[in-house]
């Protein structure tokens, strides 16, 4: 019976609360780590360390090629220049800063944009050994026409440098052909320019001295005037603002510009053959307001001659 009951009561009773799992014995001595698993630690830890210290000091980990793009004015050799430069330097003065690990993008960016006239600029770094750098030029630049000569001009609306001369294939002639009765009857005809039309090759321009707005003047300036100031900088000022909007902010193909006093007067003519009439010297903003609000009605622009936006709160077009 005693047996028979024991048995029983095991078999319901597996575990009752004073059954618990043994506690480590802190007396109890710990299993050595072998000599093979040492040295596999060992030989782990070597070869991290020797890894890294490839990486950061064998040449090939080392940054030495160096692709830029967007340059217009900027020259690519100052711009590496600056870059190797900066990754003559080391880190704590021990590590390479042109070590693809150690090489500060950030502290780079920051460089090229104080010494430069640079909008906005990414860099990236490319395993194992290459950098990549994409910029955008801030424009401080125009080129200028005077009806004689190309030149760049600067946001003072000095002249910067001189480019070329103005070809004839860049006139359009109106042409108005007299005819007169001689008296022994002869028919004589005459002809005469009544207008010139500056009408440039714009992509050729454009390629030949760089991605620029293109300002003629047509106040008749002399070739003898030329090297005096010619544009207010309010004036250059307004021409790059009206070229970075349409260019970035709409659809609006720029062409180039016609300057038609000395207060300001613009006419951007468009690559689309219509004209905007602005006032590049003041209301940039309230100007750019109207003008998009126009768009936003869907205007016909193919059938479009100009949209004039000189006056306050008061738009015109035909």
């Amino acid at each position: 019976f005693d047996k028979f009951f024991a048995s029983n009561f095991q078999i319901g009773h597996k575990k009752d609360f004073a059954w618990q799992k043994s506690s480590n014995n802190p007396y109890k001595l710990k299993e050595p780590i072998s000599f093979k698993k040492k040295f596999e630690i060992l030989l782990f830890i070597i070869s991290l360390f020797g890894t890294f210290f490839i990486i950061i000091f064998h040449p090939f980990f080392h940054i030495n090629k160096i692709n830029i793009i967007g340059l217009q004015r900027i020259k690519e050799p100052e711009i590496k220049e600056d870059i190797l430069g900066i990754m003559k330097d080391n880190v704590l003065g021990l590590f390479p800063k042109a070590s693809y690990i150690f090489t500060d993008i950030n502290e780079m960016r920051d460089i090229l944009k104080n010494k430069y006239p640079i909008e906005s600029i990414v860099i990236k770094k490319s395993f194992p050994n290459e950098l990549l750098i994409i910029l955008e030029e801030k424009i401080s630049t125009i080129i200028y026409n005077n009806g004689y000569k190309y030149s760049y001009l600067g946001l003072d609306g000095n002249i910067v440098e001189m480019l070329d001369k103005v070809g004839e294939n860049e006139w359009v002639e109106n042409i108005e052909v007299t005819t007169t009765t001689l008296a022994d009857g002869t028919i004589r005809q005459e002809k005469k320019v009544i207008e010139r039309l500056y009408k440039p090759n714009i992509n050729n321009i454009l390629s030949k001295f760089g991605n620029y707005p293109i300002v003629y003047d047509a106040r008749s300036v002399s070739s003898t005037e030329f090297m005096m100031p010619l544009i207010k900088p309010k004036i250059v000022s307004g021409v790059i603002n009206w070229f970075n909007f349409l260019n970035k902010k709409t659809n609006i193909p720029f062409g180039f510009i016609t300057i038609e006093d000395g207060i300001g007067k613009g006419l951007i003519n468009t690559k689309e053959g219509w004209n905007l009439i602005v006032n590049l010297a003041d209301r940039f903003d309230a100007q750019v307001d109207e003008l998009n609000l126009l768009l936003r009605e869907k205007i016909d622009r193919k059938n479009l001659d100009y949209i004039d936006l000189r006056y306050p709160n008061k738009v015109y077009w035909k």
